[in-house]
């Protein structure tokens, strides 16, 4: 029920005098309908009776959200599913976020499309080249030692956001190159955004996860290439942390990884990342990776620990012709 002060409603008043006791009827406006039909000495009491109706709604309301995400010790959540490793170590789950960040021109770009190309190289749809025959990539694709499985042929979903039409073509077929493919699977979906305005973008993602969610029964993963370009400006406090918040509500929602790829600041040594947007995303991140090219190719280094590791991973590709850096 709304509050009685902000909307016209009509409801029994009980005024009491010393010889006698009346019901009327009236119907109210505002508050000072309600004030003047019952006297500023009964106000409060009556404004709170109308009121406990709305209260109760909201009390329900929160206890509602609460039940199902409080601790049972007899309702564990399904076995953890692995979306992405390098080596043995797992660097993303359902329901989690994944950065990579990177000064400009060192590689992310090459090395989303290796982690890209794990995902592609198995699934249903998959063409078998590169298949190692238990649903993971094959030892000799190239995809910077980074492991995954899609024998279902989840959707994957591929925004864009900082290259021309021709650099993302480029950048999908060097992906499939590495797995020795010619076309990607059905269930790639790939779009470049640079030309969609901001709020569209955002969006686009909504309806892209909702859509391939119903169509699929689920979303393998997600790449968000220019996580920046999805907010008017990373060092809003309020932009930034509503954003990174909503991202972790999509990942759980739709039970997937969304891997969030982002520029350090110009000139930093310590993989400080932009604004604070990049200060929240690696607070929430599951696995936060670095990417530091050293001249001779590209170094990529957890600069935290992913979940449940107990050491950083680190992954060296220096002067192989296959690397397509």
């Amino acid at each position: 029920m709304n509050n009685p002060a902000n909307t016209t409603s009509t409801m029994n008043i009980t005024s009491t005098t010393s010889t006698m006791t009346a019901t009327t009827t009236t119907t109210l406006k505002d508050i000072s309908d309600l004030h003047a039909a019952v006297g500023a000495e009964n106000l409060v009491a009556v404004a709170r009776g109308q009121c406990v109706p709305w209260v109760d709604e909201k009390e329900q309301r929160m206890a509602d959200l609460l039940a199902p995400r409080r601790f049972s010790a007899a309702n564990p959540p399904p076995p953890e599913r692995v979306i992405y490793r390098i080596g043995e170590a797992t660097i993303a789950t359902p329901g989690n976020l994944v950065v990579f960040y990177a000064q400009p021109k060192a590689g992310k770009t090459a090395f989303l499309g290796g982690v890209l190309a794990a995902a592609m190289a198995t699934g249903s749809g998959s063409d078998g080249d590169g298949d190692g025959g238990d649903g993971s990539a094959a030892v000799d694709a190239d995809t910077f030692h980074v492991q995954s499985e899609n024998p279902e042929g989840r959707p994957i979903v591929h925004f864009d956001t900082e290259q021309s039409p021709q650099h993302h073509y480029k950048a999908i077929a060097r992906a499939l190159r590495r797995i020795e493919r010619e076309a990607e699977p059905d269930w790639l979906y790939s779009y470049r955004l640079t030309d969609i305005p901001l709020p569209d973008r955002r969006e686009a993602l909504r309806h892209e996860l909702r859509t391939r969610h119903a169509q699929y029964g689920g979303v393998h993963s997600v790449f968000l290439d220019g996580i920046a370009d999805f907010i008017a400006d990373p060092n809003d406090t309020a932009e930034a942390f509503a954003w990174v918040d909503e991202l972790h509500q999509l990942a759980i929602k739709y039970d997937t990884v969304i891997v969030c790829v982002l520029h350090e600041n110009p000139g930093s040594d310590i993989g400080k990342t932009r604004g604070h947007l990049g200060s929240q995303l690696e607070r929430k991140a599951e696995t936060n990776l670095r990417l530091v090219k050293d001249g001779e190719g590209v170094t990529v280094a957890a600069g935290a620990y992913p979940e449940g590791e107990g050491a950083a991973v680190y992954v060296e590709r220096r002067g192989e012709a296959a690397c397509l850096v």
